[in-house]
């Protein structure tokens, strides 16, 4: 019994030192990953608004001329 006290105490303290707290190093990638995440993500979003305008102005323009159309 103490013997297997002894294994689980050794198993735990290995796992939990080797799983501590994050180095600023870490800190610092992970922000840096976030930022360049959020910068996609702004150009996605610049370029998915730009192509929506472009596809609302080439409706109104489609719209324009078949109305001109019935007109005839």
């Amino acid at each position: 019994m103490y013997t297997r006290m002894m294994i689980v105490s050794a198993l735990i303290i290995s796992v939990v030192s080797t799983s501590g707290c994050a180095t600023r190093s870490s800190v610092t990638k992970a922000h840096d990953e976030a930022r360049d995440a959020h910068r996609i993500a702004e150009q996605a979003l610049s370029t998915a608004q730009e192509a929506n305008n472009r596809s609302i102005r080439t409706e109104e323009m489609v719209n324009r001329s078949f109305r001109h159309s019935m007109r005839k």
